[in-house]
């Protein structure tokens, strides 16, 4: 039976994960709030220019700009909408627990960020094509699928 005192060092090298900045958490949940406006993904996301750049790119892409650039987020937010805003809401708080991760284990977190993508993207298809009553589930299964690997990745990065 293993010693308890080993265990302690072990454990204790996932108490510094990062978490999610505040901004993203109050973001993601205000998506999930069948209540919410515009007006308030607006307010909760001009608190972020981050998360705001990424809006703005992604409203003003070819797939959804249908007129000429715009930059009026609660126009943005409009033209996205609320399930769009919040797959870039959670896709930022995981390239921001990425971007925490050493310089020195980049190659294995590129690969890991890319086949998480690629899972989190097949699922949420799969759930649209079985008439999942929520693929944004499906998304995030896939998304931290490999969430265990970035945690180890985290307590072990220099042992790498």
């Amino acid at each position: 039976m293993p010693n308890h005192s080993e265990q302690k060092p072990f454990l204790g090298r996932f108490s510094n994960l990062p978490s999610p900045p505040a901004i993203l958490i109050e973001l993601i949940d205000s998506c999930n709030n069948p209540d919410v406006s515009f007006a308030q993904l607006a307010e909760t996301i001009r608190k972020d220019a981050c998360v705001s750049s990424q809006v703005i790119t992604a409203a003003n892409s070819p797939f959804y700009r249908q007129w000429k650039e715009i930059s009026d987020l609660h126009r943005l937010l409009v033209v996205l909408g609320i399930r769009s805003v919040r797959t870039i809401a959670i896709n930022s708080a995981v390239q921001q627990f990425f971007a925490k991760l050493s310089k020195q284990t980049g190659r294995i977190l590129d690969k890991i960020w890319y086949q998480s993508l690629m899972c989190a993207e097949t699922a949420r298809s799969l759930a649209e094509l079985t008439a999942f009553p929520i693929p944004e589930e499906a998304y995030l299964s896939g998304l931290f699928h490999r969430l265990g690997q970035l945690a180890l990745l985290q307590a072990f990065q220099e042992s790498l």
